[in-house]
């Protein structure tokens, strides 16, 4: 522990007060805890966020669980405030971040930030570096948070290209991530910003404040040449195409973004090509085949027709 992170954590330890619990705060002890960092200034919050970051582990190691619980109370409640963090502190936060079970309130914050600021300031390669050391340190439980975090973080790895696999079948995003590395500069800002307001959930319809983003996108772009891109991304007809990687979560957006294109031939084809498909997954991949019966379901021609007619045997009765 250096210096400033121990005089830190003596100034947090001051701010608590008094504390009646073994660990831990009560109640009134967090409430007096969140005005009294709310009086700080935003560099004082923010280096003291880092701090509590870094000291966890720390101990953690030496089972100092008094200062270590007092850590993680200011830590979830520095979070919260969603502090004006610059891209070298959400750097820091996210590669000093550790985790052992997956379950406390500081997992997901710095991801969200860290995908916050980009959605204001553009892609950085330099944050989506820090982003994948964070995933990497993640502990292989099967903790709600952690499965969540790292599906959010995969969709986000179409951004960066990613190398061919040794074996097997390569993630249907990969070839996603080769074509936007080609694009021209102005019309890759317009796809990242795209993928970065995506949101990973189970829903099986489209939200509102994905619309919102997805009609500027088109707007911006072009819809012709949104639905040209769409058609180069797409999975050909009878494919056999593997999901891992964010694959479903980003295939039920751009299912959803169908919608939103006045080019409804286009969007029918491709619309129609997902219940022809194959899908590498021990589950079939329900919130896409939602998705594209939707948007089939008002369409008279022949491909939506055929199309519909193949959806029950792919979409699960039990989810139907």
């Amino acid at each position: 522990m250096d210096e400033d992170d121990a005089a830190r954590l003596r100034q947090l330890q001051s701010l608590a007060g008094a504390r009646t619990w073994p660990w831990g705060l009560s109640p009134t002890e967090r409430t007096l805890l969140r005005k009294r960092l709310r009086s700080l200034s935003s560099r004082e919050q923010i280096a003291l966020l880092r701090s509590c970051v870094a000291l966890m582990p720390q101990l953690r190691e030496r089972d100092s669980y008094r200062d270590g619980s007092l850590l993680y109370e200011a830590a979830v409640l520095l979070y919260e405030m969603k502090l004006p963090v610059s891209e070298a502190d959400l750097c820091e936060l996210l590669r000093t971040s550790s985790h052992t079970c997956g379950h406390g309130e500081d997992v997901r914050p710095p991801v969200e930030l860290a995908r916050d600021y980009m959605r204001r300031e553009g892609y950085s390669p330099t944050i989506m570096a820090a982003i994948e050391d964070f995933r990497d340190a993640l502990p292989p439980a099967r903790a709600a948070k952690v499965h969540n975090i790292r599906r959010a973080i995969d969709l986000l790895a179409v951004l960066t290209p990613s190398a061919k696999p040794k074996r097997g079948l390569r993630p249907w995003t990969a070839d996603v991530a080769d074509h936007l590395a080609e694009f021209p500069p102005q019309e890759l800002r317009h796809w990242r910003q795209l993928v970065l307001g995506m949101v990973v959930r189970e829903q099986h319809r489209m939200p509102a404040t994905w619309e919102r983003v997805a009609t500027a996108f088109i707007d911006e772009v072009g819809a012709g040449l949104v639905a040209a891109r769409l058609q180069e991304f797409w999975p050909a007809r009878h494919a056999e195409v593997s999901l891992k990687h964010g694959g479903a979560q980003l295939l039920k957006h751009f299912v959803w973004m169908l919608s939103l294109l006045p080019d409804r031939p286009t969007g029918d084809e491709l619309a129609s090509r997902i219940p022809t498909m194959t899908w590498r997954r021990q589950d079939p991949p329900r919130g896409i085949l939602k998705a594209a019966a939707a948007y089939l379901e008002p369409s008279t021609s022949p491909a939506a027709r055929r199309a519909r007619a193949l959806l029950p045997q792919q979409i699960p009765a039990a989810g139907r």
